[in-house]
């Protein structure tokens, strides 16, 4: 006869996640650690992937004078992330993509508009 026996997880949170934890826990009638159970066992037997096929598009609402943030999925579906941007939202999300594009360059050595990222295994071989 195989005995069940239970062993127990933990992960340490600031105060702050706790509160935050405890407080999502109670307005779904759950507990943390059947929350935890729960999504831990779910990644585990997850087999979707972590990515989907789709692109980024925004568009400009001339009535409202703001901009609307929706991902086009590859199967049609479209997702709106938020439909009320201001410019100066637009303008500061394309500086702070400007910085990381700029610092990944810099990082691979980039030195030609027509050069792309290659895989150092790939140089190995």
């Amino acid at each position: 006869m195989v005995q069940n026996y239970f062993k127990s997880m933990s992960a340490k949170v600031t105060a702050i996640e706790h509160k935050l934890i405890n407080d999502y826990c109670n307005n779904k009638g759950t507990t943390p650690s059947k929350l935890i159970k729960r999504l831990l066992l779910s990644e585990i037997e997850s087999t979707d992937p972590n990515y989907l096929a789709g692109k980024n598009v925004f568009e400009y609402n001339k009535s409202k004078d703001n901009y609307s943030w929706i991902i086009e999925l590859d199967d049609d579906r479209k997702i709106k992330i938020e439909d009320n941007l201001s410019i100066e939202y637009i303008q500061n999300l394309k500086e702070e993509l400007d910085k990381l594009i700029f610092e990944r360059k810099e990082m691979i050595r980039y030195k030609k508009n027509s050069s792309i990222a290659i895989p150092k295994t790939i140089l190995k071989k």
